[in-house]
């Protein structure tokens, strides 16, 4: 079998950095209790603060991330085999993100393969893509998160819409734009490193939705009357969030340490979703972690880019790759946890770059 190798990484965020003083002129006041308790100081848009002009679109954003990737990767597009495209916010319904951004890259021949999934969608993309990759079916994949939520909620806010609620505030204020991308690739010699194992989870069984679009679907279709109820824009269940939120990357943590028998002292650094930094400095610490007595470990940029959501993860690996944070060998593990139906997910690896 074939260790699947990070061969390259690369990330994108749209337009300039805002910071609250930019949200007050789109939303008026915002509490610097608020921004403190979500913990993102900062986040991208690619829609104009000042128009609601969506000035890139998702697939452009993945498209740019995914080509720094291969960049990075020193490889050519056309050697890419297959591409996992991880979204909860698509250009549209149909065609998927993925042949859009294939077709931006200029890869004429390669497998898609779509996931309409958010912060667990990387950990689920990887986990397919290594599968390809250790029995040698695809040699090269390019997975790639990219997500675009300003435009479900900053027009709304800029048109004077009556039926914003304080949800919609706190998903502005927390959530980013932006892509992240990854290169993998298979390696015929099994004692190099690379990735050692992956976890999956769903734990949502009887336990409602926490994230959740209302309508779009076939079940609500988009119409007049469901934007007048503003139905249209994400609903984040924030309260069930922070029951579950630790409970789900705690979940992963024990699944893949529990599955490789790795002892917790070994892991060098933790990748979890970029989505609160304050819950993720609180989680690391909490008694059931197995990580708690290393929780300097655990990677956080969230207070500097928003959440965003499918894409953290890979831009936050994207950051440790150009920082040169892990050295080769280093046993490192990303982390999923999703509040859309609670899911979650991890991936134990060895750092492959480097000397």
């Amino acid at each position: 079998m074939n260790v699947t190798q990070i061969i390259g990484t690369g990330s994108y965020l749209p337009g300039e950095p805002l910071k609250a003083e930019q949200l007050q002129k789109v939303v008026g006041h915002v509490a610097k209790d608020l921004t403190e308790a979500l913990g993102a100081t900062v986040r991208y848009w690619a829609v104009d603060p000042n128009t609601g002009q969506i000035q890139e679109t998702n697939t452009d954003m993945a498209a740019k991330a995914a080509m720094l990737a291969i960049d990075n990767a020193g490889i050519e597009a056309d050697e890419i085999d297959l591409i996992v495209s991880v979204t909860a916010t698509p250009d549209y319904s149909l065609p998927a993100n993925g042949p859009i951004i294939q077709d931006k890259l200029g890869i004429r021949d390669c497998a898609v393969i779509e996931l309409r999934a958010g912060c667990n969608g990387v950990a689920q993309a990887i986990t397919i893509a290594d599968q390809f990759i250790r029995t040698g079916y695809y040699r090269t994949a390019l997975i790639i998160g990219s997500e675009l939520t300003s435009s479900y909620s900053v027009p709304s806010y800029l048109n004077g819409d009556e039926s914003l609620t304080k949800n919609d505030l706190l998903n502005l204020v927390m959530f980013g734009d932006g892509a992240g991308a990854v290169v993998l690739r298979g390696n015929v010699d099994s004692s190099e490193p690379g990735i050692i194992d992956t976890y999956l989870a769903s734990i949502g069984v009887g336990i409602e939705p926490g994230f959740l679009l209302p309508a779009g679907g076939s079940k609500h279709p988009l119409n007049a009357e469901v934007v007048r109820e503003g139905s249209h824009r994400w609903y984040h269940d924030y309260k069930a969030v922070s029951r579950m939120d630790v409970k789900m990357a705690v979940e992963a943590m024990k699944g893949i340490l529990d599955k490789t028998n790795t002892p917790p002292e070994d892991i060098q650094m933790i990748i979890v979703p970029q989505a609160n930094f304050n819950r993720i400095k609180e989680g690391a610490k909490t008694e059931d972690n197995p990580l708690a007595a290393y929780a300097d470990r655990f990677f956080v940029n969230v207070d500097r880019v928003g959440n965003t959501s499918a894409a953290g993860v890979l831009i936050a690996l994207d950051e440790v790759n150009r920082k040169q944070l892990l050295r080769r060998n280093d046993l490192f593990m990303i982390v999923g946890a999703e509040s859309s139906k609670w899911l979650c997910g991890s991936i134990l690896l060895r750092w492959s770059r480097g000397a």
